[in-house]
């Protein structure tokens, strides 16, 4: 996930590790902060290359989707209290933030994030 990566693979999943032929979910990075996006031609292009230096032949492409995943805090936001603010909004109107947008990413924080907040509230 560097800027000098942008387009090539950056994961992909075989859920199961005993089946040859089976779906496989890929990811690639196409933007960067303060950096141009690469095409989605090259990083589709790109990341069909690296699928093959990973020792994976596709076969088909059976669906591929482009979206703006995860809008990122970067630290200038951090800095400025963007989870304070969120977390003093906890609860108004019947709304409660949790999941991957309060403790990005990895699934040990983001379970005790929610956990937290449930013993909180609930």
């Amino acid at each position: 996930m560097t800027p000098d990566r942008l387009g090539h693979l950056m994961v992909y999943c075989k859920r199961w590790h005993d089946i040859v032929e089976q779906p496989v979910t890929t990811y690639t990075l196409r933007n960067h902060k303060g950096d141009e996006d690469v095409t989605y031609e090259y990083a589709r292009k790109t990341t069909l290359d690296d699928m093959k230096l990973c020792g994976v032949e596709v076969k088909d492409v059976i669906i591929e989707q482009e979206w703006y995943y995860c809008p990122h805090v970067y630290a200038e936001e951090y800095a400025n209290g963007r989870y304070d603010k969120v977390e003093a909004k906890q609860g108004q109107r019947g709304t409660y933030y949790a999941g991957e947008v309060m403790s990005f990413g990895d699934m040990e924080e983001t379970v005790e994030y929610s956990k937290d907040l449930v013993d909180r509230f609930f």
